[in-house]
Parts: structure tokens; sequence; C-alpha cells
């Protein structure tokens, strides 16, 4: 077996392989480009509209809830309402098959299955916001 040379695998300033962000970033312009020309592409997800909450009355849930001063049903509500906004900024994670939205100014995060369930909704720094961004492999969608 050949010995493994660091040398001849490229890594990007985070320290991920460079090939791997370099196909990220490929996959974001063919899914961007497709999006705003309406042409699409064979596996591209479209964006859905936010319909229900899954696992509702989860401890997760409740302690996102009470981290922002809502009840169950005004937390479900919001979550639906800010991912069918124009507020916030969306990604999409081909790895998670998930739409996220983050608005920097609120620092609100809710996170999206393809079929339109909301899986998360709660506040989020930056900071963690760029590593989940990191971690899932999140692009952007303009």
């Amino acid at each position: 077996m050949a010995e493994w040379d660091e040398s001849k695998h490229k890594r990007d300033r985070a320290g991920r392989f460079a090939e791997q962000e370099e196909k990220r970033q490929s996959l974001e312009k063919v899914y961007n480009s497709d999006l705003a020309s309406g042409t699409g592409t064979q596996g591209q997800v479209p964006v859905p509209k936010a319909v229900g909450f899954n696992r509702s009355k989860t401890k997760h849930q409740q302690r996102h809830a009470a981290e922002m001063g809502l009840n169950e049903r005004e937390y479900i509500q919001q979550s639906i309402s800010f991912f069918n906004s124009n507020d916030g900024q969306l990604y999409f994670s081909e790895r998670r098959e998930r739409f996220y939205k983050y608005d920097t100014i609120t620092q609100r995060l809710v996170v999206v299955s393809i079929d339109g369930i909301v899986h998360t909704y709660q506040f989020s720094s930056s900071k963690r916001f760029l590593k989940i961004k990191g971690q899932d492999e999140l692009w952007e969608i303009k």
C-alpha cells in the first residue's frame, strides 16, 4: 500500500481538502445559475415552502422556544413564517438535503427539509453558524 503524501493533497485555509471545496463551489454555481435561469439540473431540489414542524413538544424544541421567549404555538408559527419570508440568507446542504435560513441581524436560524418540514428554529451566533456552514457543507442560494 502506498504511503500518504500530504504534499499531493492541497488544503484550503480552513484545513479542508481543496478538491472538496472546489467541488462545493462548482455545485453552488451550477445550482444558482440553473435556479436563476429556471432550467434546473437533474437532482436539483426546488426551494420548498415550510408547512409544518417535525417532532413538536420535544425537549430540544421546548429549550429553543424558551430561549426565544415563545410558547409552543408561537415557536412553530414563527419558524414557518421566518423560512417563508424574504428575511435572512438561504443556504442548501446537499449532504443533509436540507435548507438553512440564517439572519445575521437577528441571529435566527431555521432548518427545513426538502419536503418543507421544519427541523429546528433557534438563535445562533455568527461564529456558531459559520461552524454549521462548514460542517454541513452549506452553499448560498441567491
